[in-house]
């Protein structure tokens, strides 16, 4: 194996490096027709069936094979080869003739990516078994659920950064191998930080932070780093109590080497994140190899032979077909009318899937659907960005179960790597914990949610803005206005963590119910003059995966007056009211008439 690293790593153009790794690494025999041969296969730079094809570039060579209608390609890395690249070169080494059906042994056992994925199942199995029972709270283990969803939230999101390195979007001081440049560079200078604590900078203050500025004030420490989001980034409470304070107090640190070392879990396996054509596979960790593997990893299985996602695209393309009260054929129709209504059809569409498991079948849904909107659109003449067009669908149409906190994690995780896949550079995922939540089944595949009316209204939250990824003052005035006008009129219920279009998409994150409430009713007693004593009940309910807050209120004797600050700081006191599904302010002579009417009547 030696020689193969040394012939990967010696200098020169992309054509010497190839000729000198068929040659001088693996022992073929040069030929005047191609750039090696052996055993009747010949290596070219240019595809044909039976042949390799070799393509090379200063850094990278990638080795294509066809055979049976697929097409396999290897990616090997020249600067720094993994052990999975490496072993699939010593099948072409170590066989005297690589022709099928001469030695036993051919071309398809170096072309396996089934391999790489077994190999990588095993290599995280023994990491995660190994490890699940060495976390600690201070002095104190933690129990065996909580371990494992510990020690697989920081695994998945390790694996995320592997997979964002490949794409080459993180970068730490000239180097693209981020996590083991990164890893290296504590290693020689350590300091004070343990290399967990590094890391929580590169997860909660970088990928989870929008701001360029504040992230570019980390630099020295962490080199480049994009922000992602997805909400898989977001400290949880455990991590806000110990990672970012005490690194060690839960992760062991012989963790670090298992993953981040020349050796370790990442440096052994070849990454590949770009998107696949129908048909071929890559010889190297996919997201697609990833998906099996993770799968097998929560059932305990192998890897399948191959990893088919026909069967859940068509299962997804009958859902299709039934909501727009067409065939399953699909064929998109001619005229603009028709287009138009599939457009909006397809906007409307919700997928829930209620034990999502690994999230096999929303993945595929993600990408059926986002195929499907994509032709239509092309049909309509609109422009289409494929993955802002597939986050949307992510975001409002798909929405996932299971009630093992690991599945979850592993779906969320897939579908932020299926968005990664479409990207050709960072961009901020959707809240992925608003799609696929921890929670037992569904009872029954739609929530019962009245339509917006006189005293129906819907809120997305109560507070937050996504945009701005924090609490907004807009968006609480117009939560406060709303429960004014319930107050002001025939009373009404407000769902907070449902959109206009009815969907359930969660509270505000990063509060637990009694906070939310707690905050809710702090706001309401600044703002609403009187205070409705009795007047206002919250309860919290699951509606197709999310928690939603019901915000029940009874109408009141006299006027209810939100009290605010304009733009301008001047004090307001407002009057609202409601006029069919929509919240009115009252002013002039309708203010006072209004006023006058519901002042009590004296006899």
């Amino acid at each position: 194996m030696r020689g193969i690293v040394q012939a990967l790593q010696h200098g020169g153009t992309a054509a010497e490096a190839v000729e000198r790794l068929f040659v001088d690494g693996l022992g073929w025999e040069r030929s005047d027709s191609a750039i090696a041969e052996r055993g009747g296969v010949r290596v070219v730079s240019e595809e044909g069936d039976g042949e390799i094809v070799a393509l090379g570039s200063e850094r990278a060579i990638e080795l294509v094979w066809r055979d049976g209608g697929r097409r396999f390609r290897l990616p090997i890395d020249r600067i720094r080869p993994p052990a999975s690249s490496l072993e699939r070169l010593v099948v072409l080494k170590n066989v005297p003739s690589v022709r099928e059906g001469r030695s036993g042994v051919g071309l398809s056992e170096c072309f396996d990516p089934r391999a790489v994925a077994r190999g990588f199942l095993f290599d995280y199995r023994r990491v995660f078994e190994r490890y699940k029972g060495s976390l600690v709270a201070g002095r104190r283990p933690i129990g065996e659920d909580d371990a494992r969803a510990i020690l697989n939230r920081f695994l998945l999101r390790t694996l995320l950064v592997a997979f964002l390195q490949t794409k080459g979007w993180m970068e730490f001081r000239g180097r693209r191998d981020y996590l083991q440049a990164l890893y290296e560079d504590w290693t020689e200078s350590p300091g004070a930080r343990t290399f967990y604590q590094r890391l929580a900078l590169v997860f909660f203050n970088a990928l989870d932070e929008p701001r360029a500025a504040a992230r570019e004030f980390l630099s020295e420490q962490i080199g480049f780093v994009p922000h992602i989001g997805g909400g898989l980034f977001a400290p949880e409470q455990f991590e806000r109590e110990f990672m970012t304070k005490n690194g060690t107090a839960v992760l062991p640190p012989e963790l670090c080497n298992d993953l981040f070392a020349q050796d370790g879990l990442l440096a052994r396996y070849a990454f590949s994140v770009s998107e696949s054509a129908p048909n071929e596979l890559v010889v190297a960790v996919t997201p697609e190899a990833m998906g099996a593997v993770l799968g097998a990893f929560l059932t305990d299985g192998d890897v399948p032979v191959y990893v088919d996602t026909a069967a859940d695209r068509r299962a997804c393309r009958r859902v299709v077909a039934s909501h727009l009260g067409v065939n399953e054929s699909l064929e998109l129709p001619t005229d603009r009318a028709t287009l138009l209504s599939w457009q909006e059809g397809l906007r409307d569409l919700h997928v829930f899937d209620e034990a999502c498991g690994s999230g096999t079948y929303l993945v595929a849904a993600l990408e059926e659907l986002t195929d499907i909107a994509a032709r239509t659109e092309v049909a309509l003449g609109s422009p289409v960005d494929r993955a802002k067009l597939k986050r949307r669908i992510a975001a409002e149409n798909l929405r996932g179960l299971d009630r093992d906190e690991l599945a979850v994690q592993v779906a969320q995780f897939r579908l932020a790597l299926s968005l990664v896949s479409s990207d050709a550079g960072p961009s901020e995922l959707p809240d992925l914990r608003k799609v696929v939540r921890h929670g037992a089944a569904l009872q029954g595949a739609k929530a019962k949610l009245p339509k917006e009316g006189p005293q129906v209204e819907y809120k997305a939250s109560f507070e937050w803005d996504p945009r701005r990824r924090a609490a907004s003052p807009e968006m609480r005035h117009g939560t406060l206005r709303t429960i004014a006008a319930f107050l002001n009129s025939d009373g009404g219920n407000l769902y907070i963590g449902v959109d206009d279009k009815g969907v359930p998409v969660g509270m505000d994150p990063g509060q637990s119910e009694d906070e939310f409430e707690s905050r809710l009713r702090e706001f309401m007693k600044n703002a609403l003059e009187p205070l409705p004593l009795g007047g206002v009940a919250l309860r919290f309910e699951e509606m197709q995966g999310q928690v939603v807050c019901v915000v029940s209120v009874v109408s009141q004797p006299g006027v209810t007056y939100l009290v605010w600050k304009d733009k301008h700081g001047q004090g307001q006191e407002s009057v609202f009211v409601r006029d069919g599904n929509r919240t009115i302010e009252l002013r002039g002579r309708e203010r006072d008439a209004f006023v006058v009417s519901r002042k009590p009547k004296t006899h």
